[in-house]
């Protein structure tokens, strides 16, 4: 699989074939002309994230939404040719008990190429139900991708009275990586405390939050799912149960997904967001800065030259950012942190009746994380990301589902 790797270059001569770029970020039909003395395009397309699903049904959290399909590809074309672009609106995320999300949009540039878009999640998180499923990419002379499976929400909990039910985590879009990583899912809840799942990132799926045993009054701490990376996987959430979390031992659980250089974020103890994920940003206004290039397509570590297939639209060189880090507290509620560019965002966590344990948000491209519990919404997806599900509360006290990102086009030339 290639790799989207980090290189800087001391060269000041630019080797890019393709320097030039037109963008499409928001929903909507448009058309591109093709300049002047251009034979030659590259074009890039991301499907429309699929919304995260809403349980009001005690016992169960939200699904999340599937992430948008990828497809990239170099065509010939003709000086003054018009091409119809199209991209994809967002999946909405459901705020009714157990009905489904929206699904996304396709996204298109003319008949060269397409990626439809993530599909919306089902109600809870049954047995009989699951997250939406990724988009695919079609024409693509150089990749077609998958986008990531939605993740599953809470499916049980010890029933004691005072349960909060944490959401799964949305699905990334594909991309020059491989297929989009899967949104993280939440196991069977324990007592007082839940944790929403981490939302998928282009190198890796969100993190899983399983809790293993019922908790007490006196040890009612969790980690929430963490969002994958655009280098790997996001960290698994957990409890007290499952291990003596403290201050100075919850090393390893809730570890943002790496960056494109390994780098990641960790969680912090008690803060209402959890950590960003990692943003590695190539162009920089500091005169003092040696301007960076990312190779796009292939390449192996310490690789420190620009290459000709590098992207020319900053929006994806600039694509190579980490997953959120989970939420570490007791007693509070917690809202998930955003993902990096590529990365996912985490979940979040609520101990009993206390508002506002939202999902974070999905980087581009990355998927939203799933709510922690008691009237929380999942995360909104970046663009092509998947929405994460919402969390709930005994009784039904639940907030809405996520809603998936917009699509997303691009033509360099």
């Amino acid at each position: 699989m290639g790799r989207f790797l980090r290189s800087v270059s001391t060269d000041t001569v630019d080797p890019r074939q393709y320097k030039n770029y037109q963008e499409y970020t928001s929903a909507g039909s448009y058309s591109f002309t093709v300049p002047a003395g251009v034979s030659r395009i590259r074009a890039i397309v991301v499907g429309a994230g699929g919304g995260g699903a809403c349980s009001k049904t005690t016992y169960y959290g939200g699904n999340g939404g599937g992430g948008g399909g990828f497809a990239m590809g170099e065509y010939d074309v003709i000086p003054g040719q018009v091409l119809a672009i199209t991209v994809g609106a967002s999946g909405s995320g459901s705020s009714s008990n157990n009905t489904k999300a929206g699904n996304g949009g396709t996204s298109s540039v003319g008949s060269l190429l397409s990626a439809t878009g993530g599909q919306g999640a089902d109600g809870h998180g049954n047995s009989y139900s699951s997250g939406g499923a990724g988009g695919t990419g079609t024409g693509g002379t150089l990749f077609n991708r998958t986008g990531g499976t939605g993740g599953r929400g809470c499916y049980g909990s010890w029933g004691s009275g005072s349960e909060n039910h944490g959401g799964g985590g949305g699905g990334s879009a594909g991309s020059w990586l491989g297929n989009g990583g899967n949104g993280g899912s939440v196991g069977f809840q324990s007592h007082y405390t839940a944790a929403g799942a981490g939302g998928g990132g282009i190198g890796g799926p969100g993190g899983n939050t399983t809790q293993w045993s019922q908790q007490s009054t006196s040890n009612y701490i969790a980690i929430s799912g963490a969002g994958g990376g655009s280098g790997g996987a996001g960290g698994h959430g957990t409890d007290s149960g499952q291990i003596s979390i403290s201050s100075s031992n919850a090393m390893g659980y809730g570890n943002g997904g790496p960056a494109i250089d390994g780098s990641f974020a960790t969680p912090l103890w008690g803060t209402h967001y959890s950590t960003a994920g990692i943003d590695l940003a190539d162009f920089s206004s500091a005169a003092s800065v040696v301007p960076k290039f990312y190779t796009a397509v292939t390449g192996s570590a310490g690789l420190l030259t620009v290459k000709a297939y590098s992207f020319a639209t900053p929006r994806l060189l600039n694509c190579n950012g980490g997953g959120a880090a989970g939420v570490w507290g007791q007693s509070a509620a917690l809202m998930g942190g955003n993902g990096g560019p590529g990365g996912g965002g985490s979940g979040g966590y609520c101990y009993t009746s206390n508002s506002s344990s939202h999902g974070g948000a999905g980087g581009f491209l990355g998927g939203g994380g799933g709510g922690g519990g008691y009237n929380a919404n999942g995360g909104n997806g970046g663009h092509g990301g998947g929405g994460g599900g919402n969390g709930n509360y005994y009784g039904g006290t639940g907030g809405n589902g996520g809603n998936g990102g917009p699509g997303y086009v691009a033509i360099e030339w």
